[in-house]
C-alpha cells in the first residue's frame, strides 16, 4: 500500500508519466484489484501514441475485462477499437473472434465474423487466409446453428472466390 501511495503522489504531480502509470498497473495486478487496472490501462492508452502500443494496451485491457472482470462486451469494445488502429493485425482478429464466440449469441458471432471478413486488407496470402476463416466461420454458424443452408452456401461460395482452386472449400459448399 505504500509503494500505490508513493505512485499516485508521482502521478498527481506528473500524470503522463508512463512508467509510473506501468508501476501502478502492477501493484493493482499484485493485489487482485482488477477495476483498477482496468482503469490505469484507460489511462494508459488515452496517453498512448497512435500505433503499436496503443493496440497492445488495448488487448491487455480486453484480457481484463474478459477474463478478469467477466465483461465480454467491453472486452469486444476494447477490440474493436484495437481494430480500428490496426485492422490487419492477426492477434486482433483472433482474440475478436474468441470474444465473439464467448457471448454465446450465435448471430452476434456470424455478424463478426463477417465484418471481419468484409475489412479491406492487403492481398498478401495471410490477410486471403485470415478473409477465407472469417467467411468459412460465419458458413458454419450459418448453417450448423442457425440452419440458414442457404446464406451458409453463399458464404462458402464467397470464400471460394477470395481462394479458387481449394477442393475442401467446394466440399463444404456442396454439402
Amino acid at each position: 500500500e505504500r509503494a500505490l501511495v508513493i505512485v499516485r503522489d508521482v502521478l498527481i504531480r506528473a500524470p503522463a508519466d508512463a512508467e509510473g502509470r506501468l508501476l501502478e498497473q502492477r501493484l493493482h495486478e499484485a493485489s487482485g484489484r482488477w477495476e483498477q487496472v482496468d482503469a490505469v490501462l484507460a489511462a494508459r492508452i488515452e496517453q498512448a501514441a497512435d500505433g503499436p502500443d496503443r493496440v497492445d494496451l488495448l488487448l491487455a485491457r480486453a484480457r481484463v475485462q474478459s477474463g478478469r472482470l467477466r465483461a465480454p462486451r467491453e472486452a469486444l469494445r476494447s477490440l474493436r477499437d484495437a481494430l480500428a488502429i490496426d485492422p490487419s493485425s492477426p492477434t486482433v482478429h483472433e482474440e475478436l473472434t474468441q470474444q465473439l464466440a464467448v457471448l454465446g449469441d450465435p448471430r452476434a458471432l456470424r455478424d463478426g465474423l463477417l465484418a471481419l471478413a468484409s475489412l479491406p486488407t492487403d492481398p498478401g496470402e495471410s490477410a486471403i487466409a485470415r478473409r477465407v476463416r472469417a467467411l468459412v466461420g460465419a458458413a458454419e454458424v450459418d448453417e450448423h446453428v442457425l440452419l440458414d443452408d442457404a446464406h451458409a452456401e453463399e458464404l462458402y461460395g464467397r470464400a471460394l472466390l477470395a481462394a479458387p482452386g481449394e477442393r475442401w472449400l467446394e466440399e463444404r459448399r456442396m454439402r
